[in-house]
């Protein structure tokens, strides 16, 4: 019997998606797939020989058995994916007459409860004129009366109508010309399939746009003759699915721009108006994919989201694993971005062959970005860290990711981050000490540490709120 890891049906499978082009898929699936035949080769089982039971089996275990490195049950969406992973082997290998049925075709991926999630990232209100300003100067720049002129509208009219009634993507290519009240500027809104609709207010301004967009470029987008939909697609009668993928290329297209123009933008004031653009299209395009794993949607797709999940995950351990081949020590890593201590360069030409060369291991049509680089960088745990700044304009100004609530409630604690990003341990240690007395919620744990840096460290910036 093969050992988990050079079991020949994974090798083979495993080699069929790269030589496909799909490396990444590969590397991810790799993941799982160790864990299944890890699990099967302590039950003396082979993978050919797996029956339904076995892997109705493997899924018990999943659920209540396998545990994260922190000791927690995996999430639902980690057990999906590698639901899916087992059950894309089996299919493969039974369409190539290696097994003569499919033990795995009974398997139901378990699906994340029908819940709203609830966004951890909005728009300002910088933000979302900004994003407005954008799309509008789009309309102006396009020849008026021609099609790149009418679907500039109509992406203006779909954003805006999605900010003043809070409409997903489903919601707004539903809508029908039919539904749209402007004289009492209202939308009438369906559910399902027979169950009554309501009625949604459509503030002034948002009233504005929607009626111009229909008494001028609608028309130009509507070819057939009594086109129901309210916003019409390039070439079919409704904005769809493939539509919105332009779309999506489309933001994605503004924000690289706006961050091209962040990293160019001459005064304080520019660089606040690009960044909030970039943010602001940002999390748009991140709702892509959070719209496909919604249960909900009208176009999501749990398939897609698993893969999306297993090739970023794949992609996050490749660029850690080359980072770490090449003499860097990462710090912080997560799909917003990795930080790491670059290995020593002797010249500024070998620090930006490094990045170049960083940059080429990456699968074709993966990008990626340094966007800056800090003296230090304080991490604390997973997400909650500040950054020292480098550049004249803005010396030893703390950028913070999760801490800002705790600073701003103990100011304090931004001079002693500073002095510890320094090297001032002592310092710091002082600073806390001294604000003690006017915070009872920083306490001090015991038994006392050894070292500066360890007293630094024990002491609890956290409180209970």
């Amino acid at each position: 019997m093969s050992t988990p890891v050079d079991h020949p049906a994974i090798v083979a499978f495993c080699d069929h998606l790269t030589a496909a082009g799909k490396a990444s898929t590969a590397a991810g699936y790799r993941i799982y797939l160790r864990w299944f035949a890890a699990w099967l080769a302590a039950r003396r089982i082979d993978l050919i020989d797996a029956t339904p039971d076995d892997l109705i089996a493997y899924q018990v275990h999943l659920a209540h058995e396998r545990r994260k490195r922190d000791g927690h049950p995996l999430a639902r969406s980690t057990q999906a994916t590698a639901v899916v992973v087992v059950r894309s082997l089996y299919d493969w290998l039974h369409r190539r007459n290696v097994i003569v049925f499919d033990p795995s075709a009974r398997l139901v991926p378990p699906r994340p409860p029908a819940t709203l999630t609830v966004a951890k990232d909005h728009l300002s209100t910088d933000e979302t004129l900004a994003l407005l300003g954008t799309l509008s100067d789009a309309v102006a720049e396009a020849r008026p009366r021609t099609t790149t002129w009418a679907l500039a509208c109509r992406d203006l009219t779909a954003i805006s109508l999605a900010l003043a009634t809070g409409r997903r993507c489903a919601g707004l290519t539903a809508i029908r010309v039919a539904d749209i009240d402007r004289e009492r500027a209202e939308v009438r809104v369906s559910w399902e399939k027979g169950k009554a609709g309501r009625v949604l207010p459509v503030a002034a301004w948002a009233n504005d746009i929607l009626s111009c967009y229909i008494n001028n470029a609608r028309p130009i987008l509507a070819h057939q003759i009594g086109n129901p939909w309210l916003f019409p697609g390039e070439l079919s009668d409704r904005l769809g699915r493939e539509t919105f993928h332009q779309l999506l290329e489309h933001l994605r297209a503004y924000r690289l721009r706006a961050k091209q123009a962040l990293q160019t933008a001459g005064s304080a004031a520019e660089r606040r108006h690009w960044d909030a653009l970039q943010t602001a299209f940002k999390v748009l395009i991140n709702s892509f994919y959070g719209y496909l794993g919604f249960e909900q949607a009208r176009f999501s797709d749990f398939d897609a989201a698993e893969r999306v999940t297993a090739e970023g995950r794949a992609l996050l351990e490749a660029m850690l694993a080359w980072l770490r081949q090449h003499g860097a020590q990462p710090i912080e890593a997560d799909t917003d971005g990795i930080y790491f201590v670059p290995p020593s360069f002797a010249t500024a030409a070998a620090a930006e062959r490094f990045r170049t060369e960083f940059a080429a291991s990456l699968p074709e049509g993966i990008e990626v970005e340094f966007d800056g680089e800090y003296p230090a960088m304080f991490s604390y745990k997973r997400k909650n860290y500040a950054l020292l700044t480098a550049e004249e304009t803005q010396r030893d100004r703390l950028i913070e990711r999760a801490l800002a609530p705790r600073l701003r409630e103990k100011p304090e604690l931004s001079d002693a981050l500073r002095a510890y990003a320094y090297g001032d341990y002592s310092s710091a240690i002082q600073i806390v000490l001294n604000a003690m007395p006017r915070h009872p919620r920083l306490r001090l744990l015991e038994p006392a540490p050894p070292t500066l840096e360890a007293w630094l460290l024990a002491v609890s910036v956290i409180g209970s709120g």
